[in-house]
C-alpha cells in the first residue's frame, strides 16, 4: 500500500511538473516551433495513457473525445477566425464531426488560433 501511495504522489508531480512546463512552452513568444513541441508531448502522454486502459474504458474516453469535438466546434465556429485543424495540421471543413470510433487528435485542440 505505502508503494501505491508514493507511486500516486510522484505522478500528481510529474503530472504538474509536465503541465507547467507545456504550459510555459505554449506562452513563450518563439510560437509555432514552442506550439508544436507541447502538441507532441501532449499527444505522447495521452497516446501512453490511452494505451494503458482496458477496451471498456477506450470506449469510454473515445465517447469523452467526441463530446470534446463537439464542443470546441461550435466554440471555433462562433468564434471569428477560428477554425479547428485537422490531424493533418490543415483546417478542416467545419462541418466535420469526430464518432465515439474516431477520436480527435488533441493536436487539432493546440493548433486552432484565434486571430483578430
Amino acid at each position: 500500500m505505502r508503494d501505491l501511495a508514493k507511486s500516486m504522489i510522484s505522478w500528481a508531480w510529474a503530472m504538474s511538473v509536465f503541465t507547467a512546463l507545456q504550459g510555459a512552452r505554449l506562452l513563450s513568444p518563439k510560437g509555432g516551433a514552442s506550439d508544436q513541441t507541447a502538441t507532441g508531448a501532449f499527444n505522447t502522454v495521452t497516446n501512453t495513457a490511452t494505451d494503458l486502459l482496458s477496451s471498456p474504458a477506450k470506449a469510454a474516453w473515445s465517447v469523452g473525445v467526441a463530446a470534446q469535438q463537439v464542443v470546441f466546434q461550435a466554440i471555433a465556429k462562433t468564434t471569428p477566425g477560428m477554425t479547428p485543424a485537422a490531424s493533418n495540421g490543415h483546417v478542416a471543413p467545419e462541418s466535420t464531426t469526430a464518432t465515439a470510433s474516431e477520436p480527435m487528435p488533441i493536436e487539432s485542440l493546440s493548433s486552432a488560433k484565434h486571430t483578430a
